[in-house]
C-alpha cells in the first residue's frame, strides 16, 4: 500500500528548523503538485533548485520528515515556473516518482487543504496562526485551537464461507469492484460501523468482526480501518442506495485488486490467495 514506505521512516512532529538545501518542496494548486522533469524523470524539488527561481522564505511552512530529509508547503498561490518546472496531475496510482515521494505528495496535500481552509476561526472570525509545539492552528484572539482534520473510514471483508462479499458504486469514479466501507458517526464505535454500513448497503448482518489494519488516506483526510468479518444469517442481499450491484465470489473470482495501494485492494487479494 502506498503509506508502505519500509525501512524509510515517517516522522508526523512539528519541527522548528529552518530548511537545508537538500529538503523537499510541495507546492500545491488544482490537484497538481510541481514536479521537475529531466527527460522522461520526474522528481520533487528540492529547497535550493525552487529558492534559485524564486524567493519562497516567507512561504515556507514545515509539514514532517522521511528519514533524515524534511518535507516543506509552500503556500504561496501563483509560482513563476522555470525551464524544467512542471504542475503534473497526481494521484494514488502516480508512477513518476517512488513510492515514498508518492506518500508524501498525498500526505503533504493534506496538511495543505487544513492550512489553506482553517486561515481565520470559525468562532470569532479572527486570523490564525500556526502553534509552535505541534501541528495545530490558533486563534489570535479567542485562542480557538484547530488540528488537521481526520475522518475515521471503516471497510470491511465480509466472508460467507468461501466466498467474499464485493460491490460497486451507483456514483463515482471509481468504477471496479469494492467492498464495503463507510464513515463512522459522531458516538459510533468502528464496530458498530461496520455492522450498520453493512446492514445499509446489502441488508446483511455480521458477526466475529476482527481488526486487519488501517492504512492513513491523505487524498481526502480519510484514516481507513480495515476489518474482516463473517455473514451472520442468510446470504440474500438487499441493495442500498449507494450501490449499483453486489454479489458473493469464489476466491478464483477476486482477481480485480491490481494496482494494490489501498487497504481494500489488499484485502481482496490476501483473501484471494486464502490469507483470510
Amino acid at each position: 500500500m502506498i503509506h508502505c514506505i519500509e525501512p524509510r521512516i515517517y516522522n508526523p512532529i512539528l519541527k522548528n528548523k529552518k530548511p537545508s538545501h537538500d529538503d523537499f518542496i510541495l507546492h500545491y494548486h488544482d490537484n497538481k503538485i510541481l514536479l521537475i522533469k529531466s527527460g522522461e524523470n520526474y522528481s520533487i524539488p528540492l529547497v535550493d533548485e525552487v529558492a534559485g527561481v524564486t524567493d519562497i522564505s516567507k512561504y515556507m511552512h514545515y509539514l514532517f520528515s522521511i528519514d533524515d530529509r524534511s518535507y516543506y508547503c509552500l503556500l504561496q498561490e501563483k509560482l513563476m515556473l522555470a525551464d524544467g518546472f512542471i504542475m503534473e496531475e497526481f494521484s494514488p496510482c502516480m508512477s513518476v516518482i517512488p513510492d515514498y515521494q508518492v506518500f508524501a505528495a498525498l500526505t503533504g496535500s493534506q496538511l495543505y487543504r487544513w492550512l489553506r481552509s482553517r486561515r481565520y476561526c470559525g468562532f470569532c472570525k479572527s486570523k490564525m496562526v500556526e502553534s509552535s509545539k505541534e501541528h495545530a492552528l490558533i486563534c489570535t484572539s479567542c485562542g480557538q485551537t484547530e488540528y488537521p482534520k481526520i475522518c475515521p473510514v471503516v471497510i470491511v471483508a465480509i466472508i460467507n464461507n468461501d466466498k467474499l462479499l464485493m460491490s460497486r458504486y451507483a456514483d463515482g469514479i471509481y468504477d471496479k469492484y469494492a467492498l464495503i466501507a463507510g464513515y463512522v458517526e459522531i458516538g459510533e464505535t468502528l464496530e458498530d460501523c461496520v455492522r450498520r454500513e453493512t446492514l445499509e448497503e446489502v441488508g446483511l448482518a455480521v458477526k466475529n468482526i476482527r481488526y486487519y489494519k488501517s492504512q492513513p488516506w491523505g487524498q481526502s483526510d480519510i484514516e481507513m480501518v480495515g476489518f474482516v468479518a463473517e455473514l451472520d444469517g442468510e446470504d440474500i442481499i438487499k441493495l442500498g442506495d449507494e450501490l449499483s450491484e453486489a454479489g458473493w465470489f469464489s476466491r478464483d473470482e477476486v482477481n480485480d485488486y491490481n494496482p494494490c495501494f489501498g487497504l481494500g485492494q489488499e484485502l481482496m487479494k490476501d483473501f484471494s490467495e486464502g490469507k483470510i
